[in-house]
């Protein structure tokens, strides 16, 4: 949740809600339990810890309504029950009173004193979250056109986890514009899909979903938007915050794959419950100019962009823009960068089988049929591309560990600092440099950038760190380091960019 508080209101009136929209916003997200039902209002307190709910007393439903407000108090006896009327009437105002509201206000009053009642109400009942002391975190991808990179990434991000620890659920949320590619890359099918899920909220539990989620040999869980999925327009913003908040309590990790939807609320309630963001953008101006107005349309649904990075796919270092200029365009972290590597993703689009497979590509067929021998279009996959793949592997797992860094620890060194997020430019100056802790792994250079080589992914160094690695012990502490100079880049600065942390089992 990126607001600061939660707040739930039960009411069947659209004018009640739009009221306490514009007068909460800045303290934090309504949710509606639609058709006030005591079921659903429990539900969303327990997802959100949410701590005030206001309900709408009506003439002519005044005992049911009496009763929502003594039973929700009887099962969340910490949150604060403010009631909301048409008009001042006693009568109303008493029976709420009694049934233990703390309030009563009408819809249209003063903004500054419902303000300043709900502040005091979430001062006097601290905010208790039902759910695990841990819950799972959502890395989310966004990308405005509907095109292949957003998928690509956040498939292999969720392999990446897996494979980061296999003992723990992860989850792929492909919710994606073209949809169910995910499944289609690996060669899996579903009849399960996200607008199941939300229709069966109530049952949704571990039994559901080791019968239900398609599971990858990896034991990655997907679950995808269906190719027409019906029902879809009568999903409400609380709808989706009741599953995440419900799949968080099952998956420690959830990748959410938002590439190429549409402009709507479905689109920005998902990106606000997103622990970190991804951008995903080409360096061509299309690609820039739509998600440069996302990126604008983020900030004016007030989204933390604290949490938001950039990442350039597709990416031609010997072609302007660079990297950099993209990042400073979009005012936003540059996480890494991705190669075009086309042959590697048509291996992946077509074997079903994903980059982290470390045997020989099978042979793909790159039309329909049966190919006569030795047509060009019975071809095999070049040798060239089991280079390409294990290259595309490592920034793949790069990229995991930048989004999310792993702070365990590796090879008996224990990770220091606060992780990598987000990558960050270090100027340095004379025989400064920047100590980077890793384990004694070997290094080897690959066109002239230094990797640290683990099944769990690489260290990249920029490539104008050219300089021997000097092995040094730092001050003050035990763990081992390698102390990194920067050489000068095109602009005569001394730049370094280091990538450190990459966590291997």
């Amino acid at each position: 949740m990126t607001a600061q508080h939660s707040f739930v209101v039960m009411t069947e009136r659209d004018d009640s809600v739009r009221w306490l929209q514009r007068v909460l916003s800045e303290e934090g997200e309504l949710l509606v339990a639609e058709g006030g039902a005591l079921e659903r209002a429990l539900q969303i307190v327990d997802v959100t810890g949410a701590a005030v709910v206001f309900v709408e007393i009506l003439p002519d439903q005044i005992d049911r309504q009496a009763a929502v407000i003594e039973g929700l108090l009887a099962a969340k006896p910490r949150v604060s029950v403010v009631a909301l009327g048409r008009e001042l009437d006693p009568a109303l105002m008493r029976v709420a009173m009694r049934a233990g509201a703390r309030d009563f206000l009408v819809p249209g009053g003063n903004p500054d004193e419902v303000v300043g009642l709900v502040r005091r109400l979430l001062e006097r009942s601290p905010r208790i979250m039902e759910t695990p002391s841990q819950p799972g975190r959502i890395i989310a991808l966004a990308d405005a056109r509907p095109d292949t990179n957003a998928v690509m990434l956040a498939l292999h991000l969720a392999l990446s986890f897996q494979e980061r620890a296999p003992q723990e659920r992860v989850l792929l949320l492909d919710l994606g514009v073209p949809r169910g590619d995910a499944l289609l890359y690996l060669g899996l099918t579903s009849a399960y899909s996200f607008v199941d899920a939300v229709r069966s909220l109530r049952r949704l539990d571990e039994t559901l979903i080791e019968s239900a989620f398609a599971q990858h040999p990896s034991g990655l869980r997907m679950l995808s938007m269906a190719d027409s999925p019906v029902g879809l327009g009568d999903i409400t913003p609380t709808d989706i915050y009741v599953l995440l908040g419900t799949l968080r309590a099952y998956f420690p990790t959830i990748v959410l794959n938002l590439g190429g939807i549409p402009d709507s609320d479905f689109l920005y309630v998902l990106l606000s419950n997103a622990d970190r963001i991804a951008m995903v953008v080409e360096q061509s101006v299309p690609s820039c100019q739509q998600n440069m107005a996302l990126l604008k349309r983020m900030v004016a649904r007030k989204l933390k962009m604290d949490r938001v990075g950039l990442v350039v796919d597709r990416y031609y270092h010997k072609l302007p823009p660079d990297a950099e200029a993209v990042a400073r365009g979009f005012g936003l972290p540059l996480l890494t960068t991705l190669p075009p590597s086309g042959l590697a993703r048509l291996s992946v689009m077509n074997s079903g089988r994903s980059m982290f497979v470390r045997d020989r590509p099978a042979r793909i067929l790159l039309c329909a049929g049966a190919p006569s021998s030795g047509s060009a279009a019975g071809q095999a996959a070049p040798e060239s591309d089991c280079g390409e793949r294990a290259h595309v592997r490592r920034r793949f797992h790069l990229v995991a560990q930048i989004v999310w860094p792993d702070r365990r620890v590796v090879h008996g060194i224990r990770q220091t600092g606060d992780g990598i997020w987000p990558e960050t430019d270090r100027g340095l100056s004379g025989s400064e440099g920047a100590s980077a802790p890793v384990s004694d792994r070997v290094y080897r250079r690959r066109s002239g950038i230094a990797y640290r080589l683990d099944r769990g992914g690489a260290v990249e160094l920029r490539p104008w760190t050219h300089q021997p690695l000097r092995q040094h012990q730092p001050s003050g502490g035990q763990s081992r380091g390698y102390r990194i100079s920067g050489t000068r880049d095109g602009g005569g600065a001394h730049r370094l960019r280091t990538l450190v942390g990459v966590a291997c089992r």
